[in-house]
């Protein structure tokens, strides 16, 4: 990695500067640092910041309104500790977060392979128009571990080793 000293080439600068941002680097240190030459400044770094969250709008947007894309929901909670506790600050510091993550469905998906919700309905057990005594036995954990039976392997191992 090179550092430059061209205002308008400072790929070095920019990349570490987004790396202070998201370490949520005290302003000061990185005004030192802009002035050192190893940083950019604070405002460049705050529309570098906009900038990118704005494409990244777009290209969620733009593949959510295609339809081979898959929806991975994720539930976490951070606990927001104060360091010195007082009264105003009392109660529950623990916040419940959940998000989403848009996975493009690559390897040759196409939308009509998706176009199977008819097809499961007509098999599915919840459906009350199907007799549920024509359709075959549940899957059990047993059937989805052995879906792709362990094949042996010169070395002995198997996949999970």
């Amino acid at each position: 990695m090179m550092q430059s000293t061209n205002q308008k080439c400072n790929a070095l600068e920019s990349v570490f500067s987004i790396f202070l941002h998201s370490c949520n680097t005290p302003q000061k240190v990185i005004q030192a640092l802009a002035h050192m030459g190893l940083s950019i400044s604070v405002d460049s770094i705050h529309s570098a910041v906009t900038s990118l969250s704005r494409k990244t709008f777009i290209t969620l947007r733009e593949m959510g309104q295609t339809l081979p894309v898959g929806y991975a929901y994720d539930n976490f909670d951070i606990d927001f500790k104060t360091n010195v506790p007082t009264i105003e600050k009392a109660g529950d510091t623990l916040t419940h977060l959940t998000s989403r993550t848009l996975i493009y469905l690559e390897h040759g998906v196409t939308c009509d392979d998706l176009m199977c919700s008819e097809e499961l309905w007509t098999k599915s057990r919840l459906n009350p128009a199907v007799n549920i005594n024509q359709l075959p036995p549940k899957k059990t954990v047993d059937d989805l571990i052995n879906l792709h039976p362990e094949a042996d392997h010169p070395s002995g191992l198997t996949r999970r080793q």
